[in-house]
């Protein structure tokens, strides 16, 4: 899945690197783009890439409604063995996705990890390793990196109860999955620096939003005990 919110400079390289990527191994592919509202002609190209690729499909929100929205959408309509959210920015390069899926039939889950943070900026990288410290000190794991490209096993992902729709959803999710007692494995990857566009991580409501997803999922497993602690590596 590849949510796009006006990524129309990176939209068509960032498709080719997924199709590339799979070159080597040929796999069964299919890619959804969900556009989330995009006020250029991201949708359009989108279109244009459908209507070439009969393994693509578009799915299109007419407001914008984050990337967790985009997640679960894909997670309801797409199907095959594994599911994995790309984003459309360009930073996820062929050679990060053929570390991914050299890995794949080894675990449930295999995440990423970046080999060189230097690519992000300072606060960036301040700001993820606190991150990372705070949901592994929180949740009891020892994860090296939440937010990079995951590679999950789509039945066991389907099965899980994913409530909230923050900036965080995808180390909820990482979380609630590990959590079920579903295997994982961490790959070194290497991401690009993003080549055209701006990106809106580090927005007040994105904070906000980290801030009660975090709360939400800490009640669920410590409070209300809707998640198994049960941690398989």
């Amino acid at each position: 899945m590849m949510p796009a919110l006006n990524e129309e400079k990176n939209l068509r390289s960032a498709v080719n690197d997924v199709f590339e990527a799979n070159k080597g191994f040929n796999y069964d592919i299919s890619l959804l783009i969900v556009n989330d509202g995009s006020t250029d002609s991201t949708l359009e190209i989108a279109n244009e890439l459908a209507e070439s690729n009969k393994n693509i499909t578009v799915y299109n929100n007419k407001y914008t409604r984050g990337l967790g929205t985009a997640f679960m959408i894909g997670v309801i309509l797409c199907k095959g063995d594994y599911y994995c959210y790309v984003p459309a920015d360009g930073q996820v390069p062929k050679e990060f996705l053929i570390s991914l899926f050299k890995k794949v039939g080894e675990a449930d889950l295999i995440l990423s990890y970046f080999e060189d943070m230097a690519l992000r900026h300072r606060h960036r990288q301040m700001l993820s390793r606190l991150y990372t410290r705070i949901y592994n000190f929180l949740f009891r794991t020892n994860i090296k990196y939440f937010n990079g490209p995951a590679l999950f096993r789509l039945p066991l992902l389907k099965e899980i109860d994913i409530p909230t729709r923050f900036y965080s959803f995808h180390a909820e999710t990482v979380i609630r999955f590990i959590k079920h007692g579903y295997s994982y494995i961490e790959v070194p990857c290497k991401p690009h620096e993003r080549q055209h566009g701006k990106s809106t991580a580090l927005k007040w409501y994105n904070f906000a939003g980290v801030a009660m997803g975090t709360l939400f999922l800490f009640a669920d497993i410590y409070i209300f005990r809707r998640v198994r602690l049960n941690v398989k590596r």
